[in-house]
């Protein structure tokens, strides 16, 4: 009796793992594919496109990297007019356990503020969140002068 619950047991966990890589799979297969018929722009590409006076190329390619992994895109797809509502937008039914919902806490980490700063609910577009990390910048530097 106690084998045959054990066996079930563990047959039940296996089905659940392999169902959970099935769609993950699926999922990341989805939310890439609106990517597919991008080019995928090199460091240097991606540094025209998105930088700014007030941030370093590193910062720049460090923002870059934390919303990639983030939305699970690749970095070199990302364009300053992707908005956080439509391309890099979760995956229907997956919006509980989607990374876009930790991308506020790694910005705030990086670039200081506070979380709600970088509320993806309160930007449109990748643009708007650089624009949000200047004037995060330029409130931090307006502190530090005497």
């Amino acid at each position: 009796m106690f084998e045959k619950n054990w066996l079930m047991a563990v047959i039940a966990i296996l089905v659940s793992m392999i169902g959970a890589l099935v769609w993950t799979y699926y999922v990341r297969k989805t939310k890439r594919a609106r990517f597919g018929g991008r080019e995928s722009l090199s460091a240097r590409d991606l540094c025209r496109q998105f930088l700014t006076a007030e941030l370093t190329e590193d910062e720049v390619l460090g923002f870059l990297e934390d919303v990639s992994r983030a939305c699970d895109v690749p970095r070199g797809k990302l364009r300053p007019d992707d908005r956080f509502d439509r391309e890099l937008a979760p995956v229907p039914g997956w919006e509980y356990d989607d990374g876009l919902s930790i991308l506020p806490d790694k910005l705030q980490q990086r670039f200081g503020g506070s979380v709600s700063d970088y509320n993806v609910k309160n930007l449109s577009t990748l643009r708007d969140m650089l624009q949000r990390i200047r004037e995060q910048r330029a409130a931090e530097a307006q502190k530090r002068l005497p």
